[in-house]
Parts: C-alpha cells; sequence; structure tokens
C-alpha cells in the first residue's frame, strides 16, 4: 500500500510540472504589457492557478494581488475567482478551515453572478477538502452538488472531473468497485470530449485501484495504456513518472528484471533531458529495489547520487527519504557505525521539516496582517473622503438656512391643509392594520389546532403500531408453548403446519418493523437522497420475483408496459422500496385469478408510472384517510392479509424526496390505480 502511494504521488507531480512549466513564461510577459485594470485582474488570476500545485505561496500571493485590485474597482467576477484561487492555495498547503470559508464566500459571488460553472467548480472543490479530512460521505454530497451545476451548462469536463472526486472519495474509503464504477464514468467522458491528457490521468487512477486490489496484472494493463497515451502526446516528461510506476508495481510483484528495466528506462530519459527533479526519484527507486535483492554495490551508488542530487535541489523530503534507504543499505553491509550516522541525519531532516512549517506558518500569518492592514488603510481613507464631503456641505449650510426657514413655513401652512385628509386616512390605515392583526391571530389558533391533531394522530398511530407488533408475538409465544408441550404427541403433518404458520408470522412482523424503521429514519432525516442513473425495468422485476409465491398462489396475471432498457436518474434504494411497496399492496387487495399492469408513459418533464390491480378497490371515505398515519380504516387483503399502512406513507415520503407526487384512484370492487410521477432531471 505504501509503494501504491508512491506511486500517486509521483505521478501527479510530474505532471503538475510539465502542464505549467512552458504557461508561466507567457503569462508572466504578458505583465510588461499595458493593461487595464479588467486584463491585469484576469492574469492575476490565471497566474495563481497556475502556480497551486507548484508553488502554493506564489498562487496566493497573485490571488491577492487580484482581490485587492477587485475590490478597487469593484470587479465581481475578478473577485469571485480571486476568492476561489485563494480557497485553492490554502487547500492545498493543508489549511483546510480557512479554504473552507474562503469557498464558500465564493459560492456567494458566483451565485449573484449566476455563474453555475463556478458554483460547480467550488462544490467539487469543497468536495476534495472533504475527501482529504476523511469526510466521505460529505465528499460525495458535495460533487452531486457540483454535477447538477455542470448538467445545467451540459459542461462535460467538469462532470467527469466531479465523478473522479467522486472515485477518490470511494476509493479512500476502501469501497474499491464503486471507485472503479466512477473513474470508469469519467474516463467514458473524456473519451467523448477527446481530452488525451485526462484520458491518461483516469487510466493511471483505474490502475491504481486495481494495485491496492492487488490484481497487479490488471494494474500493469492500464498503467501501460497510459504510457502509450504519454507517447502520443510526444511530452518525455509523463512518460518517466509512468515507467516508474510500473516499475516500482513489477517491485512489488517480485518480477526484479522488469522493475529494473522500467526504472533504467525512466532514468535514461531523465538523464536526456536533464530532469533533475525525476533523475531523484529514478535514483531513489533503482536504490530500493537493488536494496530489496540485495545487489549492495549498485543499490550504493545510486543512493549516492539520489542523496547528492537532493542536497543540490534542496528538496528535504526526498533528501529524508534517501538518508532513510542510505541508512539500510550500510546495515546490510555490516557498517553500523555509518549506518547510524546516516538514520541521525534522517531524524534531523524530519525536525527542520518540521521546523520549517511552523516558519511557514508565521509568514502566512504575517502576510495576512499585511493584506488585513492594506485593506485598513482603503476603509481609512473612504472614511478621509467622507470628512472631506462634511465639510463641502458645511460650507453651503448656512446658505441654505434662511431659505429653509421660508420652506418650512410652507410645509406648514400644507400640513394644516392636509392634516384632515391626513387623520380620516390614518384611521383607514389602522382599520386595515387591525385586520390583518385579526387574521395574525386567526392563522396562530388554526396552527395551534393543527399540531393538537398531528399529537392526537401520533398517538393513535402509535396505538396500532404497538397492537400491530403484539398480536404476532403472541402467535410466536402461543406456536412455541404448544410445540414444547405437545411435540411428541403432535404429528408430522401437524408440526410442519405449525411451523408454516410460525414462518409465515416471522415474515410479516419482519416487514412491518423493516417499514417501521424506514419510515421513523423518513421522519428524523436520517435517510440521504443519493441519486444516480440505473434502469427501472429491473428494479421492477426483482420486486415481481420477490412476491412470486403470493402471485402463484393467487393465481394473479401480472402485465408490465416498461420499456426493458429505461434508464432513470433517481435514488435507488428508494425507488426500490416504493415499488415494492406497490406491488404489494396490489397483490394483498386483488382477488384470485385478478390482474395487475404496471406501465409506464412519459412527457417532457416526467415519468409515469402506473400501478393498476383489479382487486377490492376502496370507497371515497377509505381514499381520504388513505395517507393519514394512525387512520382506523386499514383493512386486511382478500386472503386475510393484515397491514399497518406505512408502506403507503414510505412510498409517498420517498417520492416527495424526489420533487415528485404519489396519487391513487379507486373505485369500490372495481380496483385501484396508483400513479407515481418523477421527474426527468
Amino acid at each position: 500500500m505504501r509503494n501504491f502511494k508512491k506511486i500517486c504521488f509521483i505521478f501527479f507531480y510530474f505532471i503538475a510540472t510539465s502542464l505549467y512549466a512552458n504557461q508561466f513564461d507567457s503569462l508572466q510577459s504578458l505583465l510588461n504589457n499595458d493593461l487595464s485594470d479588467i486584463e491585469k485582474i484576469n492574469v492575476y488570476n490565471k497566474l495563481s492557478i497556475e502556480y497551486i500545485e507548484t508553488n502554493p505561496d506564489q498562487s496566493i500571493l497573485y490571488a491577492r494581488k487580484a482581490f485587492l485590485l477587485s475590490e478597487e474597482i469593484d470587479y465581481v467576477a475578478g473577485k469571485a475567482d480571486a476568492i476561489s484561487a485563494l480557497g485553492e492555495a490554502y487547500s492545498i498547503t493543508g489549511e483546510f478551515n480557512q479554504a473552507l470559508d474562503l469557498f464558500y464566500a465564493a459560492l456567494m459571488q458566483y451565485k449573484l453572478l449566476n455563474n453555475n460553472k463556478g458554483i460547480g467548480n467550488t462544490f467539487r472543490l469543497i468536495a476534495r477538502i472533504k475527501n482529504w479530512q476523511g469526510k466521505f460521505d460529505e465528499a460525495i454530497h458535495f460533487s452531486f452538488m457540483a454535477i447538477r451545476y455542470f448538467q445545467s451548462e451540459n459542461y462535460t469536463y467538469g462532470i467527469a472531473k466531479a465523478y473522479n472526486t467522486i472515485g477518490i472519495a470511494y476509493g479512500q474509503n476502501n469501497q474499491l468497485n464503486k471507485a472503479k464504477q466512477y473513474y470508469y464514468k469519467a474516463l467514458n467522458l473524456f473519451y467523448q470530449i477527446n481530452d488525451s491528457l485526462e484520458v491518461r490521468n483516469s487510466l493511471n487512477n483505474i490502475a491504481i485501484v486495481y494495485g491496492k486490489e492487488g490484481n497487479l496484472d490488471k494494474s500493469l494493463v492500464f498503467f501501460n495504456k497510459a504510457l502509450l497515451i504519454s507517447k502520443s502526446l510526444k511530452d518525455s516528461t509523463m512518460q518517466t513518472p509512468i515507467l516508474n510506476n510500473i516499475g516500482v508495481t513489477y517491485k512489488i510483484k517480485g518480477q526484479y528484471k522488469d522493475a529494473e528495466k522500467y526504472l533504467l528506462e525512466s532514468m535514461k530519459i531523465n538523464t536526456e533531458n536533464n530532469y533533475t527533479r525525476g533523475l531523484l526519484f529514478s535514483y531513489l527507486n533503482i536504490s530500493e529495489l537493488y536494496l530489496e535483492i540485495k545487489n549492495i554495490t549498485p543499490a550504493l551508488k545510486y543512493i549516492e547520487l539520489a542523496t547528492n542530487l537532493a542536497i543540490k535541489l534542496d528538496t528535504k523530503g526526498e533528501l529524508s527519504n534517501c538518508y532513510e534507504t542510505y541508512s539500510k543499505i550500510l546495515e546490510q553491509m555490516g557498517n553500523h557505525a555509518k549506518a547510524l550516522e546516516y538514520y541521525k541525519k534522517y531524524k534531523e531532516t524530519n525536525d527542520e521539516l518540521q521546523n520549517e512549517n511552523i516558519l511557514s506558518n508565521i509568514q502566512k500569518t504575517e502576510e495576512k496582517f499585511e493584506l488585513e492592514a492594506k485593506q485598513k488603510q482603503l476603509e481609512l481613507q473612504q472614511k478621509d473622503n467622507e470628512i472631506l464631503k462634511l465639510e463641502l456641505d458645511k460650507s453651503t449650510w448656512y446658505k441654505n438656512f434662511i431659505l429653509g426657514i421660508l420652506i418650512s413655513v410652507f410645509v406648514l401652512l400644507i400640513m394644516f391643509i392636509f392634516q384632515y385628509r391626513s387623520k380620516k386616512k390614518t384611521t383607514e390605515f389602522l382599520a386595515i392594520l387591525n385586520n390583518e392583526l385579526s387574521e395574525a391571530n386567526q392563522k396562530l389558533v388554526e396552527s395551534e389546532s393543527k399540531l393538537k391533531e398531528l399529537n392526537i394522530t401520533k398517538d393513535k398511530f402509535f396505538s396500532i403500531i404497538s397492537h400491530d407488533l403484539r398480536n404476532p408475538f403472541a402467535s410466536l409465544v402461543s406456536f412455541v408453548r404448544i410445540m414444547t408441550r405437545d411435540y411428541n404427541q403432535m404429528s408430522r403433518e401437524e408440526v410442519l403446519e405449525l411451523l408454516e404458520n410460525m414462518k409465515e408470522t416471522t415474515e410479516k412482523t419482519q416487514t412491518l418493523l423493516e417499514n417501521l424503521l424506514l419510515w421513523s429514519k423518513t421522519q428524523t432525516g436520517r435517510i440521504t437522497y443519493t441519486p444516480e442513473s440505473f434502469n427501472i425495468y429491473e428494479i421492477i422485476s426483482e420486486n415481481m420475483q420477490l412476491f412470486h409465491p403470493s402471485i402463484n398462489e393467487k393465481q394473479i396475471s401480472i402485465q408490465l408496459f416498461v420499456p426493458d432498457k429505461l434508464m432513470i436518474y433517481a435514488d435507488y434504494n428508494m425507488i426500490k422500496t416504493t415499488f415494492r411497496n406497490l406491488i404489494s399492496n396490489a397483490i394483498k387487495f386483488s382477488q384470485v385469478k385478478g390482474v395487475i399492469t404496471i406501465s409506464h408513459e412519459e412527457n417532457e418533464k416526467w415519468h409515469i408510472f402506473n400501478v393498476e390491480d383489479t382487486g377490492i378497490g376502496m370507497s371515497e371515505k377509505e381514499l381520504d384517510s388513505l395517507f393519514i398515519p394512525g387512520s382506523n380504516t386499514i383493512k386486511r387483503g382478500t386472503a386475510d392479509e393484515k397491514g399497518s399502512g406505512i408502506g403507503l406513507l414510505i412510498c409517498r415520503e420517498f417520492i416527495e424526496r424526489h420533487n415528485g407526487t404519489l396519487s391513487v384512484s379507486s373505485k369500490k370492487d372495481i380496483g385501484s390505480k396508483f400513479s407515481v410521477m418523477l421527474p426527468k432531471t
């Protein structure tokens, strides 16, 4: 697992450097031109984004410049982008709380601008932080919010990036099948928009998941696909990290010759192109390979090269790894004193890294104070301008004083004339106000009455629940007593009959308890709405198969008119539970040799599903109280099946969570029809 973490790190470091290195110079040169303020802000924001992966501190500097200039000229779009870039930079440095505050501030700005792409991207970045914090459910939630906004703009790239974030959440939570499912979704979308770079990244993600599963052969297949794309892009910087990944994978498999081949090839490309950072990783990985196969001489040679290069590049993180490997090699050579010396260097370098992190935080705090000071300075300048304006106004006050007196006299005269009319209007206004207060009071009385009714309904509801649970448990106790007392005197047929009754009672009680649990979760908000695309025909067919014994027992004919490849976007578990209850309900109230029809129709905005039976139907009174918890209109089925009425309440709750509707029409002794309307988006 540690090796696969190293694979991820090496891969994404090189992508960052290869993507952005050529863009910095062109953007920096633009600042030398005679640009307008808005053009400068846009360049600052682009530079901030380009530096995020390679130099977060520089990214923060440019984002702050963009923010201050945007504030100065009141450029809302520039301010929103600057706040978002600041949040992304702080997230890279691990300051998650500050980053989240900035992202929420950016959301407010983007919503003012109705910028759906900006809103979606900000939700995606929040989801990324939630992944890093280990809050995977929240990461998935925010990713789906991002997808909703991206879909409104048909922004395929954004949707694919959000799928990748969901894949990371499932992968970090060790739900590897789910992770692959969303990585594949992202891969297909990147193929659609011909984004070779992101296709390569998705292939790499899938390869890493297969590696975590222990399927190293499949992992190598996808690494090699990613390598082919890197070669087709003709950018050697992108090939070396994948070659490294393949080499490390072969090392994990114990295929050391293959591992050596790919690691040396990566080193060769890095040497030819003078990619010093890449060479450092190559030397270190090759040294660790030779150490593992106990080929100490080349291991020592390459760790010396890696260590010298790490010192030259002043990269303490990699230098720490070099010292640790160096110590292990010397230990293998039997040079314990020297091994201890390098182990101490390894510990000292780690301590320095921690101290540097502390100093970096102090520097960031100072920069924050400088920014606040500049903002205070702007506020003081604004107040000085207000004081100057007040002084200018004061000089004209005396001139206007005499004129003001004359105007006051005139106004008093006008007020006297209109006094009578004003009194009349005031009386009318007070009457209107009194009526409004009376209406408000009446609404309060009605609210109180409704609350009392709800309380009474709740008490009645739980009274019926307790009765429905007590009876089956009492039956089970009786069955057990009979079997305990009379087992030796009972025939085999009597025992089987008694066991069949116990089985039927237990299954019905379990169904009631499951419905109770679902209903309580809907009332307390503990069921999360997680939409996805799935085949609704398969769900209906599975539910029909579930009730196959009851269907055969009553000789019911079921007609299914739903397209077998119909896909909908909804919460899988909620819709499955809804159709299970509706089909169960139709079977319960159908006569022997009855007919149940399940059909589908649609229009521009809605999917409409109908579950219709030719059973005993309902009266108007029963229809009116159908969705009232605790109503006394619950009745038994045609085979004396008992119900609690909770199933339909759950159905309505779940459909309303989809912004849909559940309606019913019925005629006594003719049958009932339940209609589910689900929005298409």
